[in-house]
C-alpha cells in the first residue's frame, strides 16, 4: 500500500507537470498558484516515500539534497531571468523542478535541458513546420519561430520526465 501511494503522487506530480508545461506552450505563462501546487506535490510525495518501510523507496528521496538541487536551479534560473535569457514563471517553474530531480540526477536534468532544447530549435528551423502549419500546434510552433520567445518549462519538463524514468522507473 505505502508503495502505491508514492508512486500515485509521483505520477499525479509528473501529471501536473505536464499540464504546467501545456499551459507555458500555448500561452508563455507559469502561474504562481502552480509552482506553488508542484512544491506540494513533492511535500506529499516525499512524506510518502519516508514514511514507507521499503527501504528503496527511501532512497528516493532525500530532502535535504533535493532543496538543495532546487535551490541551484532556482538561482541559475534567477541569473538567467536577470539576464532577459528565461521569463520569470520558467525561473521559478525550475524550483520544484529540482525537488524531484534531487541532487543526484543533476547531470542527467542538465543534459536533457540541452537536448531538448536543441530539439525544439531544429523544430523550431525545420520544413517540416510547414506540413503541419494547418494544425493549432502548427500555427503555434509558427508564432513562437516568428516571435523568437521559446517556451522554456516545454524544455525543462520534459528534462525531468527523462529525469523521472531514469530515478523511478529504469
Amino acid at each position: 500500500m505505502e508503495f502505491a501511494a508514492f508512486y500515485i503522487c509521483l505520477a499525479a506530480s509528473a501529471a501536473f507537470f505536464g499540464y504546467v508545461a501545456v499551459q507555458d506552450f500555448r500561452n508563455w505563462k507559469i502561474r504562481n498558484r502552480d509552482v506553488l501546487i508542484l512544491c506540494g506535490f513533492y511535500t506529499v510525495t516525499a512524506f510518502a516515500g519516508l514514511s514507507t518501510t521499503d527501504i528503496a523507496l527511501q532512497h528516493y528521496v532525500d530532502p535535504a539534497r533535493d532543496l538543495s538541487a532546487a535551490a541551484l536551479l532556482f538561482a541559475l534560473g534567477f541569473v538567467f531571468w536577470a539576464f532577459k535569457l528565461f521569463g520569470a514563471g520558467d525561473a521559478k517553474l525550475l524550483f520544484p523542478t529540482g525537488l524531484f530531480v534531487g541532487w543526484d540526477h543533476m547531470l542527467l536534468f542538465s543534459i536533457g535541458l540541452l537536448g531538448f532544447a536543441f530539439v525544439i530549435l531544429v523544430v523550431l528551423k525545420s520544413p517540416f513546420l510547414n506540413a503541419i502549419a494547418h494544425t493549432r500546434v502548427g500555427v503555434r510552433l509558427h508564432e513562437i519561430g516568428s516571435t523568437r520567445k521559446t517556451p522554456y518549462g516545454v524544455v525543462i519538463v520534459l528534462a525531468l520526465y527523462l529525469v523521472m524514468f531514469a530515478k523511478f522507473v529504469a
